[in-house]
């Protein structure tokens, strides 16, 4: 329920592309794989984000980063052993280059728009660690 909230909210934004589990990137822009396969784990929604780098506009756009998205629903995500998996999941996905962005579920049910806010916010500052302009 709170990835189907968030995942409507993020498709309502002409930031995001839905992409197919086997698609590549096509183009510039934010591409959402929602349950995402990442090696023996499973992300809620991964995002690669692809565009120039603001100095050179040279087709193709490259990839500039990967983020995942984790809702962290109270129920899923208070025990000791699930910290400690979702902290192995955190580590697998930064070692294959992807960093992580949670959201708590209450929030997600409270302010789901803020909630895009803070990914797009999150992308951008991913984006901005990343590039050497």
């Amino acid at each position: 329920p709170i990835e189907i909230k968030l995942f409507n909210e993020i498709m309502r934004r002409n930031t995001f592309v839905l992409c197919e589990d086997k698609d590549e990137p096509v183009g510039e822009g934010n591409f959402v794989y929602p349950q995402k396969q990442v090696g023996p784990f499973r992300a809620d929604f991964i995002i690669r984000c692809c565009g120039y780098h603001s100095h050179i506009r040279v087709w193709p756009p490259k990839l500039q980063t990967v983020i995942a998205v984790e809702c962290d629903g109270k129920d899923y995500h208070t025990s000791k052993e699930q910290k400690q998996y979702d902290r192995k999941r955190d580590d697998y996905f930064l070692k294959n280059g992807i960093h992580t962005l949670r959201l708590e579920g209450s929030l997600i049910y409270k302010n789901v728009e803020y909630c895009v806010d803070e990914i797009e916010y999150f992308i951008r500052k991913k984006l901005k660690e990343g590039t050497n302009d």
